[in-house]
């Protein structure tokens, strides 16, 4: 409950089930926070070891006790999964303010799922060669919305670069690139697709010089506009 400072030094960790950090009934609002930083993300390796796994998995909480509000950071770190590309990399659920910084993805059925993740920071990131590069679904906390990616990289992605579910309010990309993403000749693949459903305040993404190229599919930006 007293949360803490999480290094892993320069090697790879190899995972045959989650690594979850469970936050749920733990108030974070008053410094009860984690913090999991490796050596870099060329040197810190967290490898999933079976197919349909999640690396690493951080809970926050969908009641009301100000665990959501974890304030947490993580960092430095790169992430393989599997060569059938079954698992996820990193999954934030039901959390708040958090910051991930500096970490590459490869290989995953979805790099970095966002179930009710709000107002964090997400820079840095090199989301490569996996299905999916991000994921924003809707939690029991919120839906994954207000977040800001900062010089991000999502490259050959063979579904979407990101493909967010429901609100998607004032997400924000920063200087990012998209590039290579979905598969030729199937047009329900591409780079960013946004499943809005029209409630009132859901203005919808922003993007602030980004460079797309080479996206296989049917679009480098799509809204469907229905849930």
């Amino acid at each position: 409950e007293k949360g803490g400072n999480v290094y892993l030094p320069a090697g790879t960790y190899r995972v045959s089930e989650s690594l979850v950090f469970d936050r749920t009934g733990i108030n974070g609002i008053t410094g009860k926070r984690i913090n999991i930083t490796g050596a870099g993300k060329g040197n810190t390796v967290i490898k999933t070891t079976v197919s349909n796994v999640t690396a690493l998995r951080i809970i926050g909480d969908s009641g009301g006790t100000g665990a959501a509000h974890i304030y947490s950071t993580i960092s430095n770190l790169a992430f393989v999964g599997t060569p059938d590309r079954s698992c996820v990399g990193l999954s934030l659920k039901d959390c708040a303010y958090m910051s991930v910084k500096e970490c590459t993805f490869h290989s995953f059925d979805t790099c970095l799922y966002l179930n009710g993740t709000l107002s964090s920071d997400f820079a840095g990131l090199i989301l490569n060669e996996s299905k999916t590069g991000i994921v924003a679904d809707k939690g029991g906390f919120s839906a994954a919305h207000a977040n800001a990616f900062t010089g991000c990289e999502i490259r050959m992605c063979t579904q979407n670069a990101y493909n967010g579910f429901l609100s998607t309010c004032t997400t924000a990309f920063f200087g990012c690139q998209f590039e290579g993403c979905g598969t030729m000749g199937d047009n329900n693949t591409g780079g960013l697709i946004f499943r809005l459903n029209s409630n009132a305040g859901e203005v919808g993404p922003c993007f602030y010089n980004c460079y797309f190229e080479g996206n296989k599919g049917g679009y480098d930006v799509f809204a469907n506009g229905s849930t």
